[in-house]
């Protein structure tokens, strides 16, 4: 009977003796990653979780916002982004649901569409000042579409931005994101800017 031998190392690819141009990249290298990324997504929907006890249990009254917005996303070059989002805020900190669809530039293009739950800690507002400054970060799912390939996994994402009154409740948004995408992919990193209007109640 006819054995193939292989030679293994740790993140490098797998050689076979009897065809030393085959190469395969070790299982476990992945199984990792994976795992990596699982822990992450863990760890934020436990703050999440947290940050939503605390919310239902606190005296000081929440307040929520929705924002609407347009953009760009620039990888691998500038393409139209929309899309929406709905939070919940508590003083520093807050919890924002975000969908988000970038639009092929043709038929044989990339189509990209985000859903997210982030976690977001923005400073509060000064009333000379009409800024407010925030960072988020969070996890969730993307659809990947290029032609008639689909793939649909996990990710996470990373940024912040600013909201600026304009009159009463009605504010300008402007946001700055990067995605990181899990699977098989075009392009694992993803980069997007937008301006929005944020309405707050």
């Amino acid at each position: 009977m006819h054995h193939t031998a292989t030679i293994k190392r740790m993140g490098t690819p797998v050689v076979s003796r009897n065809n030393p141009g085959t190469k395969r990249w070790p299982k476990h290298s992945t199984s990792k990653r994976n795992n990596s990324f699982t822990q992450i997504q863990l760890n934020i929907n436990r703050l999440a979780l947290s940050l939503l006890t605390v919310f239902l249990a606190s005296a000081v009254p929440a307040s929520a916002d929705l924002t609407a917005f347009i953009g760009v996303n620039t990888t691998p070059s500038n393409r139209q982004v929309r899309g929406f989002g709905a939070g919940l805020s508590l003083l520093m900190l807050g919890l924002e649901f975000e969908y988000s669809d970038t639009a092929l530039k043709d038929t044989s293009g990339q189509r990209l569409q985000t859903g997210m739950a982030n976690l977001l800690a923005q400073t509060p507002f000064v009333i000379k000042s009409r800024l407010q400054f925030y960072g988020t970060i969070g996890a969730g799912l993307y659809r990947e579409k290029v032609g008639i390939l689909q793939v649909t996994n996990r990710a996470t994402n990373a940024g912040g931005g600013v909201k600026i009154a304009l009159t009463g409740p009605v504010r300008v948004r402007i946001d700055y994101r990067t995605f990181r995408l899990l699977g098989t992919t075009t392009h694992r990193q993803q980069h997007r800017l937008y301006s929005g209007l944020n309405l707050g109640f």
